[in-house]
């Protein structure tokens, strides 16, 4: 697909080039007469004698971009799934085809807020039900927040349910959410005495312990290690334990052994035991009382900053924000923007400044009223290189960057 950017003067769009030309078929008609839920706006648009598709993407952010630096928890992979599966729904019921949607993370478009996804439907698209969704299901396994339990269980559910060649839209739903999944009694491990089922079809008591292991999963062999680390609890010497699937999956791991002494661990600089008991909680270890840290290095009060800042005016007085990690994303909304700026005239993701290399730029969210450097608006897509000095304005927020 031939993609561009363009910003209007009130929107954000996604334009596809039109190779073919054709606007009236019943496709094209279809979306340009009816709003269909779950996917984007679909607009004809002409620019420099080319047709294009253009899609309004204001005030959303694409998939892949979004979460590059983050990970999918249960309650967002629980929306796009149910939001993906409505939108196919949606696009059978008006007469259309399942193989010229994009299920493409880069052009998935989804609301920071609600979560709802959009999706494009680009009638010269042409891949198999097969196809994009195994490429979907492969990309939650790497980007799902590896210490979520009920994410990771959904996600390779949802894995294994793809993997069927002869799946549906409706046998999806029916093996998804048939049977919900219900939080473990532990946020970061489910210990082996626990025999809660991540799948409350009724019957606990059928529950069985597994290890997940990286080679016991059928997982593609690209996503090599994916699972290795997911239940294991930080500073602990003992692999925490997940129940098994639904017993109309395969088991994918192996029974936990009497004991959890593991050749693995041996002896790590004399101060870790060969092997630590199954009631062990952790190593037990603590430095030696003349063990040398270092000393703390004193910096005077007019040592320069050690990190870049943006300056910004706030009721009339001078702000400073450190930008301490990367990406930073500011906006109005408080639960997703790491600089609030909480005013009507700013998107609630409205830009983000990322690092490359040693040097920050500059990006628009598809934001309502645009993002500005030095006093040139930044097209959608937009990346530029930030320097001493330069001046950033995001709505009635004027921002200086040193």
């Amino acid at each position: 697909m031939n993609v561009s950017y363009v910003r209007g003067q009130d929107k954000n769009q996604l334009l596809i080039e039109n190779t073919l030309g054709e606007t009236d078929s019943f496709e094209y008609r279809m979306f340009e007469n009816c709003n269909i839920p779950g996917f984007l706006n679909l607009k004809t648009s002409y620019k420099d004698g080319k047709t294009y598709l253009a899609y309004n993407i204001s005030s959303l952010q694409d998939v892949e971009k979004y979460y590059q630096n983050k990970e999918i928890g249960y309650e967002t992979l629980d929306v796009f799934l149910h939001d993906i599966l409505l939108a196919y729904d949606n696009a059978y019921t008006h007469m259309l085809s399942g193989e010229k949607i994009v299920l493409d993370p880069k052009y998935m478009y989804f609301d920071v807020e609600s979560k709802h996804l959009f999706l494009i439907y680009y009638p010269l698209y042409n891949q198999t039900l097969d196809e994009s969704f195994m490429s979907f299901a492969e990309y939650l396994l790497e980007r799902v927040d590896h210490t979520d339990n009920k994410a990771v269980v959904l996600a390779y559910k949802f894995y294994k349910l793809v993997k069927d060649c002869n799946f549906t839209i409706s046998s999806l739903r029916h093996g998804l959410f048939d049977k919900e999944v219900c939080a473990p009694k532990e946020d970061d491990i489910i210990e082996p005495s626990q025999q809660d089922c991540l799948f409350n079809d009724g019957n606990n008591d059928a529950c069985a312990e597994t290890i997940i292991n990286d080679d016991e999963l059928d997982l593609p062999k690209s996503k090599g290690g994916i699972f290795k680390n997911l239940f294991k609890k930080k500073g602990t010497a003992k692999e925490s334990i997940a129940p098994s699937f639904d017993s109309n999956f395969d088991s994918i791991g192996n029974s936990f052994s009497d004991s959890l002494c593991d050749s693995r661990l041996g002896d790590i600089s004399g101060n870790i035991s060969d092997c630590v008991a199954e009631e062990s909680h952790g190593f037990d270890y603590a430095p030696d009382k003349d063990e040398s840290y270092g000393k703390t290095v004193f910096i005077p009060q007019d040592s320069p900053n050690l990190y870049h800042t943006l300056t910004y005016l706030f009721k009339n007085k001078s702000q400073i924000y450190e930008l301490r990690h990367f990406p930073i994303t500011i906006g109005k909304l408080k639960n997703e923007a790491d600089l609030v700026l909480d005013d009507k005239s700013i998107s609630r993701i409205h830009a983000k400044i990322t690092e490359e290399k040693g040097c920050l730029y500059l990006e628009d969210c598809n934001s309502t009223n645009g993002t500005y450097l030095n006093g040139m608006p930044l097209d959608a897509n937009d990346h530029i290189m930030l320097e001493h000095g330069d001046e950033i304005k995001l709505g009635n927020y004027m921002l200086v960057f040193d």
